[in-house]
């Protein structure tokens, strides 16, 4: 397929699936530390930087939840254990395949997808969630302590999975675009607490123009 063609010829041992709804909103910085651990167990460990050990509420680390502080200057992390039967509730961190802001060594993603057909990027994450557990990949996860990344939920795709997000209209988004609007984020709207950022509104700018809010926003 297409996305393995591009894999096999990328010259670097690590790869990064970012889908167009992650924002960077910070200066991410991955630890030599954690990019060794990976490359000495390949098939075992990921690094995600959209989630952290300080989130409340649903999506905070379990209490049972083992953990292993690693300690860095720049980007201290942590890790845990897929195979801890304690926090089966807890999607987010019994999550062990997903294409959002999450490193993996180049020939262990490959191994995986390559045994499966998938057509788009839902159906390669919800397979390759599967698959991993069945053959046992990824079962350790590492995550940075502070989050530098996260998915800015203005809209969904699908219509099978629930999860948070607000639904602006994709059409009128897209002639925004061709007409020369850029979406404006404010960084202010990642709260250290909440992992889901999903804003109640969203504004636009074209260049030498005023940003409009999308509730004025009037496009044909």
């Amino acid at each position: 397929m297409g996305k393995e063609k591009i894999l096999k010829s990328i010259k670097t041992e690590y790869i990064s699936m970012v889908p167009d709804d992650q924002y960077f909103y910070n200066t991410t910085i991955i630890s030599n530390k954690a990019l060794d651990i990976i490359s000495n167990n390949k098939k075992n460990y990921f690094y995600r930087f959209f989630t952290g050990d300080h989130f409340k509420g649903y999506n905070s680390l379990p209490k049972k939840l083992k953990v292993k502080i690693y300690k860095d200057k720049h980007s201290p992390f942590f890790e845990w254990s897929h195979k801890n039967s304690t926090f089966k509730k807890s999607p987010l961190w019994n999550y062990r395949f997903t294409i959002e802001g999450t490193i993996f060594h180049k020939d262990a993603l490959l191994k995986l997808i390559s045994t499966y057909l998938y057509h788009n990027p839902i159906t390669l994450e919800a397979i390759g969630l599967w698959e991993s557990r069945f053959r046992g990949f990824f079962s350790n996860g590492l995550s940075s302590k502070e989050r530098t990344a996260a998915g800015f939920q203005i809209n969904s795709v699908q219509k099978y999975v629930f999860h948070h997000n607000n639904n602006f209209n994709t059409e009128i988004l897209m002639k925004a675009y061709l007409k020369g609007y850029r979406l404006l984020i404010n960084r202010s709207i990642f709260k250290r607490d909440n992992f889901d950022v999903v804003p109640d509104n969203i504004f636009l700018k074209k260049k030498n123009s005023r940003k409009i809010s999308y509730k004025n926003l009037i496009v044909s």
